[in-house]
């Protein structure tokens, strides 16, 4: 998958090999952060990190069976941390526990979260303050805080298409 950006407008397309050559099955116009993209991106710059990025499990708001990969239904205990002092950092944690300062309450966002794929950056390893909570996700508006988005009916596309067992990747650029 590519993001070819333009401030915080994108492109994303999807690519499936096809003997020697590369067959795009999805192309669809999308946001990225307020800020664009980013070499250098850091926690709360509003900047969508570039590089080549490993896809994680999948999560929404709404169930989907007969998928490729992981998938996780948010329920109102489902948070990703970004308190960058929280040995929790980075990391998605269904507890109603609390023992973080802020965190991104999933559930809060039904709509950006109805379908949505982990983006892993800055996940191995987990540096505090380099960024959280990169996701590629449904759109909801003309930019995201670092995520990348894509309108509904496109992210239903991608996750249904998408196979963990082919390691795929996202090229943000």
């Amino acid at each position: 998958m590519t993001v070819d950006s333009s401030r915080s407008s994108c492109t994303v397309a999807m690519y499936e090999k096809n003997g020697a050559s590369w067959d795009c099955v999805l192309e669809a116009n999308g946001i990225v952060g307020k800020n664009g993209v980013s070499a250098n991106s850091r926690e709360g710059d509003y900047c969508t990190p570039k590089g080549i990025h490993s896809l994680g499990f999948a999560f929404g708001t709404e169930p989907l069976d007969g998928l490729d990969i992981e998938y996780r239904l948010i329920n109102g205990n489902c948070y990703w941390v970004d308190d960058t002092g929280s040995a929790l950092y980075n990391q998605w944690v269904e507890s109603s526990n609390i023992t973080w300062k802020s965190a991104e309450h999933l559930i809060d966002y039904p709509q950006a979260y109805k379908y949505s794929i982990v983006i892993n950056y800055n996940m191995s390893p987990i540096v505090s303050g380099k960024g959280s909570a990169i996701f590629l996700h449904c759109m909801t508006g003309s930019y995201t805080a670092g995520c990348v988005a894509v309108p509904e009916r496109d992210m239903l596309s991608i996750i249904k298409w998408i196979d963990a067992n082919k390691n795929p990747i996202i090229i943000i650029q």
